[in-house]
């Protein structure tokens, strides 16, 4: 069984526009975490989406490297645009062989609590997980999620990455306001033909 963490990682650390500062940061603890918690031995996968911006950058050979230690596997994606990029974390969801996407935050160091909740829904045999753990985080978060992929893909009848931005019908604008990801999401999963959680 393939279970993949899926991160998506993007801008440039060294700019002065906040474009992805406060996240490159985050990227040697995310990784040992992970490493920890959700072993290649036991059927996990690192998975880091990352933009052009970033592999041309000062972070790009450092991800590079840890691709060729196998500690992640990196996933060039391109021009990023805000919340359209956050989606990239369902990438995998649409890969064939793999079972299990759980779509992750960066800055958000994973935990024995983190695992536990995935293994519970891995047990359940539901299409879709989420995590409310505050008050502000209600409905489908794009980094606190987790999906099935193959009940998913039936549920939703999505195929590719593509077809969710088809769903989404958003423009560029639309996709750098925060939080547009999550709205894509939710209306995505309350359809009536939606999945079940």
């Amino acid at each position: 069984m393939r279970k993949v963490i899926s991160l998506a990682l993007f801008g440039d650390p060294s700019q002065k526009d906040g474009s992805g500062q406060n996240y490159h940061a985050y990227l040697a603890s995310c990784v040992l975490g992970y490493a920890n918690l959700f072993s290649r031995g036991a059927g996990w996968e690192l998975h880091v989406h990352v933009d052009s911006r970033t592999l041309e950058g000062s972070y790009g050979e450092r991800l590079r490297r840890l691709a060729e230690a196998q500690l992640i596997h990196l996933v060039p994606m391109g021009e990023a645009i805000l919340t359209r990029a956050m989606l990239w974390r369902l990438a995998p969801v649409f890969e064939p062989g793999i079972d299990y996407v759980f779509p992750r935050d960066i800055a958000a160091c994973p935990m024995p609590r983190a695992r536990a909740v995935c293994d519970i829904f891995i047990a359940r045999n539901c299409a879709v997980h989420t995590v409310h753990d505050a008050e502000a985080h209600a409905g489908i978060m794009g980094g606190l999620c987790g999906f099935q992929t193959g009940l998913f893909r039936e549920a939703t009848g999505l195929g590719a990455l593509a077809d969710l931005y088809t769903f989404a019908r958003k423009s560029d604008l639309e996709w750098a306001q925060h939080g547009t990801d999550q709205l894509v999401l939710n209306r995505l999963i309350d359809r009536g033909e939606g999945p079940s959680l």
